[in-house]
């Protein structure tokens, strides 16, 4: 009778654990209701929000989303900051005032960061003779507090040049745009935003000199999205489902920039009305795109590393005191994860060992003694996959985070050569500058190209990589890709010729992912390709009714072994082709990645001194229905 009175209570507490579980681990399948805190009034500078929300991206992520502007129904301005450390907003968009924020106590914590660049600027009237920062020395300067972004990088900006800070006068912003405190002669210097301060200045009829912080260091990220630590400890898929559609909002408004623009203006009323709301949302358009640099930089993309340099600055500008804690100021949806796969494991092994000795409890001891040293045993393995793992994830983030920095000085040096280059700016007289020149542009535009595979390495290898699926005409891209290669092939008298089975029908898939592969493959077949030689590429449906892409070119060839290894990463044969090829590697080994998220293969057949074909077969089930 103990016996059994003992299995019942282990019964029950198996179903009490089991139910806890459930609660731990599942969500309810109703709507979440959240507000987003914006930090200024309705324009496209958040237009992300707006389209997540008007196309539906919230909804199928189960949010039911308020989106809130800075101005209530009463004109008062509310303060992110504050609006979402109170609990009246869930979610938030700052940029370096976070870290202030949290440093005087909010607990607060950064989800994603939208804006690779600050937006914050400050503006003199032309003819003032202010024209720098060592220029604010005795002048009054309004921005909009203590706390604010602007305040935050003013004083920043003025320790990087080392001016005492109590040299200006800090004032705080009167009206509802510093613009007008200018326009008033309330103030000498005022804080702005990059993304209006150029159009309320033509509205107003003001000739402004613009002074930026990064032309003194201080490069700060923009716009991120925040919430409170609680938020994100208690409702973590919450906060996943929330980022993850709020990034596909920013996607559709970048691409689809005037439809949101004009939406905006037509659609949400503004309490600081301009002139002409349409023309106004459309400049913001291309600024906020040129601030979250886009489609240079993913969509979300948060570098602790410059977190961590954010806060320095502001410790050496005496605004902070803290230390910089990342766990707690940067989200890691990894480390979340981690956390509740632990904790779900532990409950159900805790279940299953309950259950175990209930049905069994005459073997207890035995089954203990067994089950402990299987558990040495597979806790010693798991603990060697784990490791295994973060050192990839390591490898990987700092792949992708070394990408990162390195193309943001690449891509000015690429534009200023290539400026010089073409003497847009006035004759280069010396012969060798000129070749200098085409040699940095050459040698720097080769350079991204190599980073730009690293980085698509690094997403893949990170499960990071996801298809934009739309319809899309096959051959249009092929020759998209044809013409792309034209400088290529003029320069070696190389020829490309398409061959099309006419009314093929339109594709479903990823369009700039499959111009990437063929572009990869193009590439290939030029650079291995003799002078004066033809490319021949075919677009022909199959018989298993999908859709074959063929390159074939006339050139060395290639081995039966080299063909085996052409599609592993940094294989690059040197000696197999022609001398000139350049390259790491990963061109073909990122293609078939690529086919391979669309369900499809990249095949090779070549032979030595006759040529190689490579073709790329998509299945059936990417032709669109509609064809």
């Amino acid at each position: 009778m103990a016996l059994i009175r003992l299995m019942a209570r282990l019964t029950a507490l198996c179903t009490i654990l089991l139910l806890v579980s459930v609660a731990i681990t599942g969500r309810a399948s109703a709507v979440d209701k959240v507000v987003v805190q914006l930090r200024w009034d309705h324009q496209f500078q958040f237009a992300g929000y707006y389209a997540a929300k008007w196309q539906g991206f919230y909804k199928g992520a189960d949010l039911d989303v308020e989106i809130r502007s800075a101005f209530g129904s009463d004109g008062k301005y509310r303060n992110v900051l504050k609006e979402v450390a109170s609990g009246r907003a869930e979610f938030g968009t700052g940029g370096v005032d976070i870290l202030k924020a949290i440093d005087d106590g909010s607990q607060l914590t950064i989800i994603s960061t939208i804006l690779q660049r600050s937006p914050v600027a400050f503006y003199a009237r032309a003819g003032s003779g202010i024209s720098g920062v060592a220029d604010f020395v005795g002048k009054r300067v309004a921005t909009r507090g203590a706390g604010s972004m602007a305040t935050v990088e003013l004083k920043a900006m003025m320790k990087a040049e080392n001016i005492d800070a109590s040299s200006i006068t800090l004032a705080k912003i009167q009206s509802k745009l510093g613009l007008f405190d200018l326009a008033n002669g309330d103030a000498d210097v005022v804080s702005g935003f990059t993304t209006s301060a150029g159009w309320v200045a033509r509205e107003r009829g003001l000739n402004l000199t613009r002074i930026m912080p990064s032309n003194y260091g201080i490069d700060f990220y923009g716009g991120a999205l925040f919430t409170t630590t609680s938020t994100v400890m208690a409702k973590t898929d919450l906060v996943q489902r929330f980022v993850s559609a709020s990034l596909s909002g920013w996607r559709y408004a970048f691409e689809h920039p005037e439809e949101i623009a004009d939406r905006i203006a037509t659609t949400l009323v503004r309490k600081i009305p301009v002139a002409d709301p349409v023309g106004y949302n459309r400049f913001q358009s291309k600024i906020m795109q040129d601030l979250a640099l886009y489609p240079v930089v993913t969509l979300g993309n948060t570098n602790p590393g410059r977190w961590r340099k954010m806060h320095e600055a502001l410790r050496d500008a005496g605004l902070v005191t803290g230390a910089f804690q990342e766990d707690d100021v940067i989200f890691d949806p990894v480390r979340h994860s981690e956390i509740q796969a632990d904790r779900i494991e532990y409950v159900v092994l805790l279940i299953v060992g309950l259950a175990a000795i209930a049905a069994v409890a005459g073997w207890m001891i035995t089954v203990h003694l067994s089950l402990a040293a299987r558990k040495r045993s597979e806790h010693a393995i798991y603990e060697a996959m784990e490791e295994a793992k973060r050192a990839s994830l390591a490898k990987t983030m700092l792949l992708a985070n070394v990408s990162h920095e390195l193309r943001t000085p690449l891509n000015p040096i690429i534009g200023f050569a290539e400026v010089m280059e073409r003497e847009i700016l006035g004759p280069m007289s010396n012969e060798t500058y000129k070749s200098y020149v085409s040699d940095i542009r050459v040698s720097a535009t080769h350079l991204l190209d190599l980073i730009n595979d690293f980085l698509d390495v690094s997403r893949i290898e990170a499960g990071q990589v996801s298809l934009e699926e739309e319809e899309f005409q096959l051959v249009t891209t092929v020759r998209d890709a044809v013409r792309m290669m034209e400088y290529a092939t003029k320069a070696g008298n190389i020829w490309m010729q398409v061959n099309a089975e006419p009314g093929l029908p339109l594709m479903i898939g990823d369009r700039r992912r499959v111009h990437q592969v063929l572009s990869n493959v193009l590439s290939n077949a030029v650079k291995f390709s003799e002078q004066g030689e033809q490319i021949e590429i075919s677009v022909r449906r199959t018989q298993a009714g999908g859709i074959e892409v063929s390159v074939r070119d006339h050139g060395i060839g290639m081995s039966a072994e080299t063909q085996a290894k052409i599609f592993d990463a940094f294989h690059t044969s040197q000696g197999s082709y022609v001398g000139n090829a350049e390259g790491v590697g990963l061109g073909l080994f990122i293609s078939r990645s690529i086919m391979e998220m669309h369900n499809g293969s990249i095949e090779v057949a070549s032979q030595l001194g006759v040529g190689t074909t490579i073709s790329l077969l998509f299945p059936a089930s990417r032709i669109s229905a509609t064809a």
